[in-house]
Protein backbone atom coordinates (compact mmCIF):
# COMPACT_ATOMS: atom_id res chain seq x y z
CA UNK A 1 0.00 0.00 0.00
CA UNK A 2 1.29 3.45 -0.81
CA UNK A 3 0.37 7.03 0.13
CA UNK A 4 0.58 8.27 3.62
CA UNK A 5 0.52 5.84 6.21
CA UNK A 6 1.83 5.86 9.63
CA UNK A 7 5.08 4.95 8.87
CA UNK A 8 5.73 7.63 6.20
CA UNK A 9 4.09 10.80 8.54
CA UNK A 10 6.57 9.71 11.49
CA UNK A 11 9.75 9.76 9.44
CA UNK A 12 8.15 13.15 7.36
CA UNK A 13 7.99 14.61 10.94
CA UNK A 14 11.54 13.17 12.24
CA UNK A 15 12.87 15.42 9.19
CA UNK A 16 11.08 18.36 9.82
CA UNK A 17 12.17 18.56 13.34
CA UNK A 18 15.91 17.68 12.63
CA UNK A 19 16.19 20.52 9.62
CA UNK A 20 14.20 23.12 12.84
CA UNK A 21 16.74 21.57 15.48
CA UNK A 22 19.60 22.33 13.38
CA UNK A 23 18.14 26.03 12.25
CA UNK A 24 17.85 26.73 15.65
CA UNK A 25 21.20 25.17 16.58
CA UNK A 26 23.50 26.25 13.60
CA UNK A 27 25.45 28.82 15.40
CA UNK A 28 26.53 25.80 18.22
CA UNK A 29 27.13 23.22 15.33
CA UNK A 30 28.96 25.51 13.31
CA UNK A 31 30.12 28.39 15.66
CA UNK A 32 33.99 29.67 15.28
CA UNK A 33 35.13 32.27 17.57
CA UNK A 34 38.41 34.01 15.59
CA UNK A 35 40.54 36.44 17.24
CA UNK A 36 41.81 38.67 14.61
CA UNK A 37 44.45 41.60 14.45
CA UNK A 38 45.24 43.49 11.36
CA UNK A 39 47.60 45.96 10.41
CA UNK A 40 49.07 47.15 6.88
CA UNK A 41 51.21 44.05 5.89
CA UNK A 42 49.48 41.35 7.88
CA UNK A 43 46.73 40.04 9.37
CA UNK A 44 46.89 37.30 12.61
CA UNK A 45 44.29 35.41 12.81
CA UNK A 46 44.10 33.23 16.17
CA UNK A 47 47.63 34.12 16.40
CA UNK A 48 48.70 32.50 13.33
CA UNK A 49 50.21 35.46 11.17
CA UNK A 50 49.90 35.66 7.28
CA UNK A 51 50.97 38.33 4.98
CA UNK A 52 48.82 40.27 2.69
CA UNK A 53 51.47 39.20 0.04
CA UNK A 54 50.52 35.67 0.75
CA UNK A 55 46.90 36.19 -0.13
CA UNK A 56 45.07 34.32 -2.57
CA UNK A 57 42.00 35.23 -3.18
CA UNK A 58 39.49 36.80 -1.60
CA UNK A 59 35.73 37.04 -1.90
CA UNK A 60 32.36 38.15 -0.48
CA UNK A 61 30.04 35.43 -0.99
CA UNK A 62 26.83 35.10 -1.30
CA UNK A 63 24.41 36.39 2.07
CA UNK A 64 22.12 33.39 3.40
CA UNK A 65 19.27 32.97 5.79
CA UNK A 66 21.89 32.46 8.14
CA UNK A 67 24.09 35.87 7.62
CA UNK A 68 20.99 37.75 7.46
CA UNK A 69 22.39 40.98 5.44
CA UNK A 70 25.77 40.85 5.70
CA UNK A 71 27.81 38.94 3.00
CA UNK A 72 30.57 36.00 4.42
CA UNK A 73 33.78 36.84 3.56
CA UNK A 74 35.96 34.07 2.27
CA UNK A 75 39.68 34.50 2.31
CA UNK A 76 42.62 32.45 0.96
CA UNK A 77 45.83 32.39 1.84
CA UNK A 78 49.02 29.92 0.23
CA UNK A 79 48.69 27.72 3.70
CA UNK A 80 45.29 28.30 4.82
CA UNK A 81 41.60 29.70 4.38
CA UNK A 82 39.07 31.15 6.80
CA UNK A 83 35.36 31.70 6.31
CA UNK A 84 34.21 34.67 8.02
CA UNK A 85 30.23 34.33 8.56
CA UNK A 86 28.58 36.37 11.24
CA UNK A 87 25.34 34.99 13.06
CA UNK A 88 22.30 36.86 12.08
CA UNK A 89 21.39 36.78 15.71
CA UNK A 90 23.76 37.93 17.54
CA UNK A 91 24.16 41.92 16.89
CA UNK A 92 27.44 42.53 18.82
CA UNK A 93 29.37 40.17 16.56
CA UNK A 94 27.64 41.55 13.31
CA UNK A 95 28.83 45.10 14.43
CA UNK A 96 32.25 43.82 15.13
CA UNK A 97 32.32 41.85 11.63
CA UNK A 98 31.24 45.29 9.63
CA UNK A 99 34.56 47.52 11.51
CA UNK A 100 36.62 44.62 10.26
CA UNK A 101 35.02 44.34 6.50
CA UNK A 102 35.82 48.67 6.21
CA UNK A 103 39.26 48.17 7.78
CA UNK A 104 39.80 45.23 5.67
CA UNK A 105 38.67 46.68 2.50
CA UNK A 106 40.91 49.88 2.76
CA UNK A 107 43.80 47.29 3.33
CA UNK A 108 43.15 45.60 0.04
CA UNK A 109 42.42 48.53 -1.89
CA UNK A 110 46.26 49.05 -1.92
CA UNK A 111 47.03 45.75 -2.61
CA UNK A 112 47.00 43.80 -5.77
CA UNK A 113 46.42 40.32 -6.53
CA UNK A 114 47.10 38.45 -9.55
CA UNK A 115 44.29 37.45 -11.92
CA UNK A 116 42.63 34.56 -10.62
CA UNK A 117 39.82 32.44 -11.02
CA UNK A 118 38.08 29.31 -9.71
CA UNK A 119 39.41 26.42 -11.62
CA UNK A 120 36.30 23.70 -12.92
CA UNK A 121 38.01 20.75 -10.68
CA UNK A 122 39.56 17.82 -12.60
CA UNK A 123 37.57 15.12 -10.28
CA UNK A 124 34.37 16.69 -11.40
CA UNK A 125 35.44 16.46 -14.87
CA UNK A 126 36.61 13.17 -14.65
CA UNK A 127 34.01 12.34 -12.87
CA UNK A 128 31.25 13.36 -15.25
CA UNK A 129 33.26 11.12 -18.02
CA UNK A 130 33.11 8.19 -15.97
CA UNK A 131 28.86 9.22 -15.49
CA UNK A 132 29.24 9.33 -19.47
CA UNK A 133 31.46 6.01 -19.85
CA UNK A 134 28.72 4.31 -17.32
CA UNK A 135 25.80 5.71 -19.24
CA UNK A 136 27.02 4.08 -22.52
CA UNK A 137 27.32 0.64 -20.64
CA UNK A 138 24.14 0.68 -19.51
CA UNK A 139 22.59 1.40 -22.98
CA UNK A 140 24.71 -1.15 -24.40
CA UNK A 141 23.67 -3.81 -22.09
CA UNK A 142 20.01 -2.41 -22.56
CA UNK A 143 20.21 -2.85 -26.23
CA UNK A 144 21.40 -6.33 -26.00
CA UNK A 145 18.65 -6.65 -23.56
CA UNK A 146 15.29 -5.53 -24.48
CA UNK A 147 15.93 -4.43 -27.85
CA UNK A 148 16.48 -1.46 -30.25
CA UNK A 149 13.33 0.37 -29.12
CA UNK A 150 15.42 1.11 -25.97
CA UNK A 151 18.16 2.05 -28.04
CA UNK A 152 15.93 5.11 -29.43
CA UNK A 153 14.77 6.17 -26.38
CA UNK A 154 18.12 6.61 -24.44
CA UNK A 155 20.29 7.83 -27.52
CA UNK A 156 19.33 11.67 -26.87
CA UNK A 157 20.10 11.71 -23.27
CA UNK A 158 23.71 10.05 -24.02
CA UNK A 159 24.55 12.84 -26.65
CA UNK A 160 23.72 15.48 -24.35
CA UNK A 161 25.86 14.11 -21.41
CA UNK A 162 28.96 13.70 -23.81
CA UNK A 163 28.04 17.52 -25.09
CA UNK A 164 28.21 18.33 -21.04
CA UNK A 165 31.19 16.25 -20.88
CA UNK A 166 32.85 17.82 -23.88
CA UNK A 167 32.36 21.33 -22.59
CA UNK A 168 32.74 20.76 -19.53
CA UNK A 169 36.48 19.61 -20.59
CA UNK A 170 36.39 22.23 -23.15
CA UNK A 171 36.18 25.02 -20.06
CA UNK A 172 38.85 23.25 -18.15
CA UNK A 173 41.37 23.66 -20.85
CA UNK A 174 40.46 27.05 -21.42
CA UNK A 175 41.00 27.92 -18.12
CA UNK A 176 44.07 26.31 -17.50
CA UNK A 177 45.06 28.10 -20.55
CA UNK A 178 44.13 31.59 -19.48
CA UNK A 179 46.17 30.83 -16.09
CA UNK A 180 49.32 29.74 -17.44
CA UNK A 181 49.50 33.24 -20.01
CA UNK A 182 48.42 35.45 -16.52
CA UNK A 183 51.48 34.11 -15.06
CA UNK A 184 53.80 34.13 -17.99
CA UNK A 185 53.15 38.03 -18.12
Amino acid sequence: MYGLNFYTLIMLFIIILLCIYYYLNYQKIHWVEYVIEMDENTISVNGEVHKFSDLDLFEFRKQSIMSGDRSPLFIKFSNSKFLFHPPKKSKLVQENYDDFLNSFKEIIKNKTLLNKEKVLSKYAVMGFGVFTLCFFVVIIYMTVAYGKQVLRNLMPPFFICVSVFGSLAGIRMIQLQNMKTVRKK
